[in-house]
Parts: structure tokens; C-alpha cells; sequence
């Protein structure tokens, strides 16, 4: 596949995604004081470029990423010049909390308790995408928090601040 038809079938992800929340477009448009929805499209945007990358612990690049690689690199791409942390774990410090309703380009943190053990990003209030390690698809994927357990293991979600440029 060309890679203007690869964007093409990006652009339509995000659509389909946005259109398919409760919320969709108009959460951003009720919003323009915060200047979110520009950071959102931006870590949205550079996140949807990584998907079908395979798994690789430790990875943090384009030949395999696990969960916290591919949160760094999306940001680094998105706001270059870091630093962002390189574990699951230390993002529950990382930007500011996400209070409300999940958002896109939210970071996502799962886990048990208090205990991170898995990040990924949000694309609406319902799906996010992720480096998957395990399960019946693996490496950059799209999914549901109403799949498997995710719902359930979300300890919280950090929001990036407008600005941070």
C-alpha cells in the first residue's frame, strides 16, 4: 500500500473513532479556550503513525516498541526534546491529572492498585491505542477499554498540558 493511501485509512480511524464516542467532535469545539484539542490531534496524530509496529520489550523504536517506548516516542515526536520517562510506572507523575471525561491523547495508566504496569494513549473516551505484549493481537494496536479487563485495570489518565511546546 502507497503511503498516501496509508494516511487516507489514518484519517478515516480517527473519524470513525471521534464519530463513535458519546462526545465525538463537539467536546473539542465546546473547548476552544484550552487549546486541548490542538495538543490532542497533535499526540493522536503522531501515535496513529505507529500502529502494526511489533512488540519488543524494551523497544522504542520503529523495529519493536513495548508500551512506555512507544508513549515516549509518540511525545518525543509530537513535542520533541523530552525528557519522558522511559517505565510504565513513572507516568503516573508525568503531566497533570486527567479529571473528567477521558480525552484524546490522555495517557492511560493500567495496573493493579497502585502498581503501573502498562500505558498507552487514549484516541476517544472508549478506545486507545497501545504497544500489547500479549493476547490474540500484539505490537501497536487499537482497543477498547471495554475489552478484556482494561476498563477495570485503568488506575488513571494524565492529560498533557496545552503549551508544553
Amino acid at each position: 500500500m502507497n503511503r498516501p493511501s496509508n494516511r487516507l485509512i489514518l484519517l478515516g480511524l480517527v473519524v470513525i473513532l471521534f464519530a463513535s464516542t458519546p462526545s465525538g467532535w463537539k467536546t473539542w469545539a465546546r473547548r476552544p479556550e484550552e487549546g486541548q484539542g490542538a495538543v490532542s490531534l497533535r499526540i493522536v496524530g503522531a501515535a496513529l503513525a505507529w500502529l502494526g509496529v511489533p512488540y519488543r520489550f524494551g523497544g522504542h523504536g520503529r523495529n519493536g516498541v513495548d508500551c512506555s517506548g512507544f508513549v515516549g516516542a509518540v511525545l518525543e515526536s509530537a513535542y520533541p526534546g523530552g525528557p519522558y520517562p522511559g517505565r510504565s510506572s513513572a507516568y503516573a507523575g508525568f503531566g497533570e491529572e486527567a479529571r473528567g471525561e477521558i480525552r484524546p491523547g490522555d495517557i492511560l495508566l493500567f495496573g493493579a492498585g497502585a502498581r503501573i504496569a502498562h500505558v498507552g494513549i487514549a484516541l476517544s473516551a472508549d478506545s486507545f491505542i497501545h504497544a500489547a505484549s500479549e493476547g490474540p493481537r500484539t505490537g501497536v494496536i487499537i482497543s477498547s477499554l471495554d475489552e478484556s479487563s482494561w476498563r477495570e485495570d485503568l488506575v488513571s489518565a494524565r492529560r498533557i498540558k496545552e503549551g508544553r511546546e
